[in-house]
């Protein structure tokens, strides 16, 4: 999930967002923390991109959903990745790396009913949908909503806030 959260870090988790009868529902943009379907035993996270019967499109480093555009603004160069800006559901941005050189081909899914496509920030170096497929509501803990500190090389992120929604 770099560069948002990176190797490390202590994150505080929302545990009641998509829970029976909270009022926070799942957006766009969250930063779920959810059961890996393919290993019940580890826990994951990632962006959710798209919620039930969305549209989902990438087409190399594009990302669209519903047939709109994630990305905003141009793409900067990071150590051989291209760093771009993605909105979320409510128009804040949160950072994601491409690698610069690479054949990133192209996907069409429709999310199921009951399940949710996620990517991870870090999109080449990530398992994620496009690999294990739509992810089902109920295996989603939680959203990560704030870094409270970090053991990693980056001593900048006491506090850092996750959820951009």
């Amino acid at each position: 999930m770099s560069p948002n959260i990176q190797k490390g870090d202590f994150i505080f988790v929302d545990r009641e967002v998509n829970a029976p009868g909270s009022k926070r529902q799942l957006k766009r943009g969250d930063t779920a923390v959810f059961i890996n379907p393919n290993d019940r035993t580890t826990i994951f996270i990632k962006r959710i991109i798209g919620l039930p019967g969305d549209q989902i499109e990438i087409d190399g480093t594009d990302v669209r959903v519903n047939g709109k555009l994630l990305k905003s603004g141009e793409s900067t160069v990071v150590t051989e990745k291209l760093l771009f800006h993605e909105n979320s559901e409510t128009g804040q941005s949160y950072d994601i790396y491409w690698k610069e050189i690479k054949d990133h081909g192209s996907i069409s899914v429709k999310v199921p009913a009951g399940q949710v496509f996620v990517l991870g920030d870090n999109r080449d170096e990530s398992y994620d949908s496009r690999a294990f497929g739509p992810l089902p509501l109920i295996d989603i803990i939680g959203v990560a909503k704030q870094s409270l500190f970090s053991t990693g090389s980056d001593g900048l992120r006491l506090g850092k806030w996750i959820d951009v929604n």
